[in-house]
């Protein structure tokens, strides 16, 4: 019999399991070959772990209000501390991005492997979960490798996105086996498909200010950078975007327009020709805003997380679910979603650092 088992080695299962007490018998079942996927491809490899611009602005939940009663008790300053205590050195970089002063993804990775053999703590790979199942008070978990059995029980999987590392929907399943609240999900974090055709635009780039309407009504804002690609736009500011716009419109059953407005010192000679040929903008232009249509949101294999999930409302502010004591959720499983640059690698360690407080004092 364990004493907890977590689904997932990822960002929040790595760091959850190093806070957990030395003497308990503890497991992770990652249906990966290694540990950390998300993390050695945050930021291309240099570990974006952080934002220390991290709020309750930048993140999308179906409870605003708790984030700061729930998150704030590890925030990014504590993150950093905490890695500084290891000599793990960071460095800021623009916008409050904070990453690792080696530029490797792995550094983190292998340093939360260690801690955790240094806690005892298994991990077992190639396992997928298929079913979890209370029964009196221990949980059942059923895998491709068997089943084992469980005090407690931590889901911290990822969601759809990335389906070339096991994005799956288990949790979704989860949630209908235990009549569990949730919201289907959408691609967030990605590029987005546009009616205009912008291939003569294609692989150029501005720095702009980007907004995001719904049916006229403004819904995000954002200052950086905005690639054109030969299906629509991408990168920083899209990214974004499509957060907010696979959140309130997952489905594009409003009218959705992008409005980006370019500084005259970005107006290239290309996009002055693309401005000229297509949408006969005049001459001698000082700033020029471009109104695109967004048809579709880029698929799941681009997307960084999903936006939605399991309702938080179904969780305590320890993680744990209401209608299931003893199984906490976190991560991507959860509906909590940040903007990109360092925000979902903070939500999961503060959503790990929280529940793992809480099952101390189990």
């Amino acid at each position: 019999m364990l004493d907890c088992c977590i689904i997932g080695a990822g960002a929040s299962g790595l760091f959850l399991w190093l806070h957990l007490p030395k003497e308990w018998k503890k497991l992770i079942l990652e249906q990966n070959t290694s540990p950390g996927i998300k993390i050695l491809l945050s930021w291309k490899g240099r570990c974006n772990f952080t934002n220390l611009r991290a709020s309750f602005k930048t993140y999308l939940w179906d409870q605003t209000t708790r984030v700061h009663q729930v998150l704030g008790q590890f925030w990014p300053q504590d993150m950093i501390s905490f890695l500084d205590s290891f000599s793990i050195w960071s460095k800021q970089e623009d916008n409050g991005r904070m990453l690792l002063e080696s530029n490797k993804s792995k550094q983190l990775v292998d340093f939360l492997v260690q801690k955790n053999q240094e806690n005892l703590t298994q991990i077992q790979y190639l396992t997928s979960v298929s079913q979890i199942q209370k029964t009196w008070d221990f949980f059942t978990i059923s895998t491709s490798q068997g089943s084992f059995q469980s005090k407690r029980v931590v889901i911290a999987t990822g969601g759809m996105s990335f389906p070339k590392v096991w994005g799956s929907d288990f949790v979704f399943q989860f949630a209908k086996d235990h009549n569990l609240s949730y919201q289907s999900p959408a691609p967030a974090l990605c590029g987005l498909n546009t009616k205009e055709e912008l291939s003569s635009l294609s692989w150029s780039s501005v720095e702009a200010t980007t907004k995001l309407f719904l049916d006229g009504k403004q819904v995000y804002q954002d200052d950086r950078v905005v690639l054109f690609t030969h299906r629509g736009v991408s990168w920083p500011a899209i990214f974004n975007a499509s957060l907010w716009l696979g959140y309130f419109d997952p489905h594009f059953t409003k009218k959705a327009q992008i409005k980006i407005t370019i500084p005259g010192h970005q107006i290239t000679k290309r996009l002055l020709s693309y401005l000229k040929s297509y949408l006969k903008a005049p001459r001698g232009l000082r700033t020029y805003t471009l109104t695109l249509s967004p048809t579709s949101l880029r698929s799941y294999d681009e997307s960084k997380v999903m936006s939605w999930g399991l309702n938080f409302a179904e969780v305590g502010d320890d993680f744990q679910l209401h209608k299931l004591p003893g199984c906490y959720v976190l991560w991507e499983a959860l509906n909590i979603t940040g903007k990109t640059w360092g925000y979902n690698l903070q939500r999961c360690r503060s959503s790990a650092f929280v529940c793992a407080k809480s099952l101390k004092e189990d």
